[in-house]
């Protein structure tokens, strides 16, 4: 049944974060907000945002790496942000750390020795679970000296991990500042939730209305797709059986449903081979 094909996609999972948060305003925002919860006073704008993309290095002997959403900011620094909906472990900080890693390196051509010039890589995990001992909202990973504990070097690599979990049983007051408001929309489970947060808001209102398009967009591949393969299995069935009538009775099934299901007379014409007559006489 079509009812099986649409599982709508909240903000925690990652190709929904990806869509919503690929926007300059929206990244901008959380960002921003991001920023302001951590007492700094950089007005970040982003000069360049790839999402849904491999990231080469010039070198080819690196390997490509898929990441949810990479930022360059005006400053030349460098953002990546990962959602994980799945327990957060050391396979998965070994993951981000290896985007880290990465990132920093292909600012760097072969040839090319201005090591100083390189600009901070910053990543930032959105998570659902403990990792070590991060007990924080915000849990911050840089390197440190081992005997003095202190952060005596710039901090140019640099992981965030911010755990939505933590937030889930907050109560979001005036109070509180806009990068808890965010975290509380990103763990929402319906949209009646993620519209209580947003009401008045337009950038957090643009966010529900792309997450829904996403959505609406992904149930339409799904129904194509769906019928589609259904169509091809009638055609098989009258090939191999030769039965012309009985094919022709199962797409005027499968039309029954298209139409029950709202698509368009011209998608149902495609897939079932019916005319756009034969159609409208279902009605």
């Amino acid at each position: 049944m079509l009812t099986k094909l649409k599982n709508f996609s909240f903000l925690t999972n990652d190709l929904a974060f990806k869509k919503v948060f690929s926007p300059e305003d929206i990244l901008t925002d959380f960002f921003c907000s991001f920023l302001e919860y951590l007492n700094i006073s950089d007005n970040i704008k982003f000069k360049s945002i790839i999402s849904q993309k491999y990231l080469e290095s010039s070198n080819k002997h690196s390997k490509a790496f898929f990441s949810d959403i990479v930022g360059v900011d005006s400053l030349g620094n460098i953002i990546f942000l990962e959602m994980y909906s799945n327990t957060f472990n050391l396979r998965y900080y070994n993951k981000s750390l290896s985007y880290l890693c990465r990132l920093f390196n292909n600012q760097i051509k072969p040839g090319d020795y201005k090591y100083e010039d390189m600009h901070k890589v910053i990543g930032i995990n959105l998570i659902n679970s403990p990792f070590t001992n991060n007990k924080s909202i915000v849990n911050k990973y840089t390197f440190k000296n081992n005997i003095t504990s202190k952060t005596e070097l710039p901090s140019n690599l640099i992981i965030y991990n911010i755990r939505l979990d933590k937030v889930r049983n907050m109560v979001y007051n005036n109070t509180n500042k806009r990068f808890i408001k965010w975290l509380k929309l990103i763990n929402s489970k319906s949209i009646e939730e993620m519209e209580k947060y947003a009401k008045g808001d337009k950038i957090m209102e643009n966010s529900i209305r792309v997450l829904k398009e996403w959505n609406e967009e992904r149930d339409k591949d799904a129904v194509e797709r769906y019928y589609g393969e259904k169509m091809l299995e009638v055609k098989e069935e009258g090939i191999e059986q030769g039965l012309e009538q009985g094919s022709q009775n199962r797409a005027l099934e499968i039309a029954k449903q298209m139409l029950k299901d709202s698509l368009p007379i011209k998608s149902i014409s495609k897939y079932t081979g019916l005319s756009l007559k034969e159609i409208n006489s279902l009605k």
